[in-house]
């Protein structure tokens, strides 16, 4: 996974990892772990990601599969 990759969009979308914890439905200390790669994402908060910030399914790929 990479992480600052993930990070950047984040950052390019405006919104914090506690907001992208409330629309994904986990934790902010739980979204913390994930987005350091120290927990793994599981589909449906992939899908959730997708959504929240907009992203191709090429840099879904390349964030979470690469």
């Amino acid at each position: 996974m990479r992480t600052a990759e993930l990070k950047a969009e984040i950052v390019r979308n405006g919104i914090t990892q506690e907001q992208l914890s409330a629309i994904v439905g986990i934790s902010v200390s739980t979204m913390s772990q994930k987005v350091n790669g120290i927990k793994d994402w599981n589909v449906a908060e992939i899908k959730l990601i997708k959504q929240a910030l907009n992203l191709s399914p090429e840099k879904i790929e390349m964030i979470f599969f690469d």
